[in-house]
């Protein structure tokens, strides 16, 4: 019978068979051959990693690659050798490879609300990272102060890599309004939070006038920075009359012209300026402009002779009057006007009086003659037709700068363009109003300006739409 070691043969007899000659005994002989067994390597889930037949006494040898098992979020595995230990062949075996783990560590950072960096690191699975450094900051604006609330998604075990962002809470900033009267009753200073609701205060008095309102218009709500309104004032003619005659003149009758006959000519610019002129009135002694609101006009400045007014449209949203180059504000129903006197000629500037896109804006021109004021049926009426452009601002932190523009009434997208040499370059278009630029170089300034796509066609830029800023 075979053994473990061994297989056996017949090979014939011993002696050799031959002819009897006395009593004789064969004694039967045998070849041995060693066995040979199967010997398998497999990897820790039972893949076959090599399988061959080795002989009896023999070592195996494993000769493939090295073994590996993946990795988990938790663990790195490394070959450590089979089980059990490889030893010499005495029959069929099987050998398992076996692998030591390493906990592993994952990237964890916390960056500020604007992606800034504020720490990294490797943390191991499982455990909770801390953040260590200084309080995060946000800067405050115009409207709000910001102050640091919580990191946001909320700091768990480590499962993988992860960042954290940090979230604020807004307080308003505080604002004052603060009322000119213009020589008239005194009226206390509003101070109160960005945004919150603003209530207009009684309508000051003036002997000898009668109250025409504020200019600019007291605010809905409370403006992202501190402002004056000035008290617009005309003469009560009540009192003093339109025109003083003595008693023994003859009453004077004033005939106003057909004013059909006189011409008047309204244009726009390339930068949505619009420029106004009438033709003059004979013996007409002020000018005064109107822009039409709600379908009602509304008086906005007193022009002196000048029958020429320039109205550059911009989008600071606030209004300024100026008359002989002292300023004061005229703001109605959130549209703000700019007035500023160049020798005989008026320039007015209108901010965000646009509330959409392809609009048209009506004027009335009225005039003084024998001191009475035109009727509105013998006023010039005027009007042009103007587009709303993005407002941008602009800031830069260490390798990043962020462009943010305020929203364009029906504005279905935006390009955002880099200035170079003289040039636009399109460099992003989204639907959003912001984006953040990467790959800045510290001490390098940058210029960019932003096209809204409203009505079929976009926004022009000019050099007043490009804004700056060096990288820190």
């Amino acid at each position: 019978p075979a053994t473990a070691q061994y297989t056996y043969t017949f090979a014939g007899w011993s002696p050799a068979v031959a002819a009897v000659t006395g009593a004789a005994t064969y004694t039967a002989t045998y070849t041995s051959t060693v066995n040979k067994y199967t010997i398998k390597f497999v990897n820790y889930d039972g893949t076959e990693l090599q399988s061959s037949e080795v002989a009896y006494g023999e070592t195996p040898a494993y000769t493939g690659t090295a073994p590996t098992k993946p990795a988990t979020a938790q663990y790195t595995y490394t070959f450590a050798g089979w089980s059990p230990a490889v030893a010499t062949v005495t029959g069929a075996a099987t050998y398992t490879a076996t692998y030591t783990s390493t906990v592993n560590k994952h990237t964890i950072k916390f960056v500020n609300y604007d992606g800034t960096e504020l720490q990294s690191g490797e943390v191991a699975y499982g455990k909770t990272p801390a953040y260590s450094g200084e309080t995060p900051v946000k800067a405050a604006d115009a409207e709000y102060r910001y102050t640091f609330d919580k990191w946001t998604p909320d700091i768990a075990a480590v499962g993988g890599n992860a960042v954290y962002t940090a979230t604020y809470t807004k307080t308003a900033n505080d604002y004052t309004i603060t009322f000119d009267t213009k020589g008239g009753s005194k009226i206390e200073p509003i101070t109160a939070a960005y945004g919150s609701e603003v209530t207009a205060p009684a309508a000051p008095e003036k002997t000898g006038y009668i109250f025409v309102g504020w200019n600019p218009a007291i605010p809905a709500t409370m403006p992202a920075e501190d402002l004056t309104v000035n008290a617009q004032w005309r003469p009560d003619t009540s009192v003093y009359g339109p025109v003083y005659v003595p008693a023994d003149t003859p009453a004077v009758t004033v005939t106003f012209p057909d004013i059909t006959k006189y011409k008047t000519e309204s244009s726009v610019g390339e930068d949505n300026v619009i420029s106004l002129s009438c033709q003059e009135i004979p013996n007409a002694t002020e000018y005064s402009l109107y822009i039409k609101v709600d379908g009602k006009y509304v008086f906005v400045q007193n022009f002196g002779k000048a029958a020429s007014v320039k109205v550059a449209l911009g989008t600071n949203g606030k209004y300024y009057v100026s008359a002989d180059g002292d300023y004061a504000i005229y703001e109605y129903n959130k549209i703000t006007v700019r007035f500023v006197r160049t020798g005989t000629l008026k320039a007015s500037k209108i901010g965000s009086i646009v509330k959409a896109n392809n609009v048209t804006l009506d004027f009335m021109g009225k005039y003084t003659l024998g001191g009475n004021l035109s009727p509105d049926n013998n006023s010039y009426k005027l009007s042009a037709k103007v587009y709303y452009k993005p407002a941008v601002r602009i800031t830069a932190n260490k390798g990043s700068i962020t462009l943010r523009w305020n929203k364009v009434p029906e504005a279905e997208k935006y390009r955002v363009y880099k200035y170079v040499n003289g040039s636009l370059k399109l460099i992003a278009e989204t639907t959003k109003r912001a984006v953040r630029i990467t790959g800045t170089k510290a001490g390098k300034e940058y210029s960019y300006a932003v096209k809204a796509y409203a009505d079929g066609k976009w926004t022009k830029v000019t050099s007043k739409d490009i804004v700056s800023v060096k990288v820190k």
